[in-house]
């Protein structure tokens, strides 16, 4: 059984959100052709709107970086998240990419409605960072951060 979103959205994020919200149910997600699909195991109901909402969620989640293009050696950014859906979590989990591999990932304590990360010691290339809900309705987001070298 497969869900089908929209459009083209970056794999391994899909996949981690899909995992987070999902578990066992999903055998994994793939990429292509102007759409993005969540394999599920079964045909159980629940699961099916499960992932049609995190496909209907992708990309919708807001926050922000303090900087977006930067230098190797220069101050390090903070990515923050005080977008309304997550007034009630206690935790929020982020993916980061650096040209499209994971290098990092974890969660972040969600507290007073807001989130924090801080990027240590970034070395040069284009740095997604992808946060994402671990309830709810799983709505998650992504920015850039470009470091060049000095």
């Amino acid at each position: 059984m497969e869900i089908t979103g929209q459009s083209n959205l970056n794999a391994a994020m899909l996949d981690a959100v899909a995992r987070a919200a999902l578990g066992k149910a999903t055998c994994g997600v793939s990429v292509g052709g102007g759409s993005s699909r969540i394999h599920l195991m079964n045909h159980n109901l629940p699961e099916q709107q499960r992932a049609s909402d995190l496909l209907n969620q992708f990309g919708t989640l807001s926050h922000t970086a303090d900087l977006t293009s930067m230098k190797v050696g220069e101050a390090d950014p903070v990515v923050r998240c005080a977008d309304e859906r997550i007034a009630a979590d206690s935790q929020l989990a982020y993916l980061l990419l650096r040209d499209d591999e994971v290098i990092a990932q974890g969660k972040l304590a969600v507290i007073a409605g807001q989130a924090s990360l801080t990027l240590s010691a970034l070395d040069v290339g284009l740095h997604d960072v992808f946060l994402y809900q671990l309830a709810g309705h799983f709505a998650s987001g992504s920015l850039r951060i470009r470091v060049d070298a000095p």
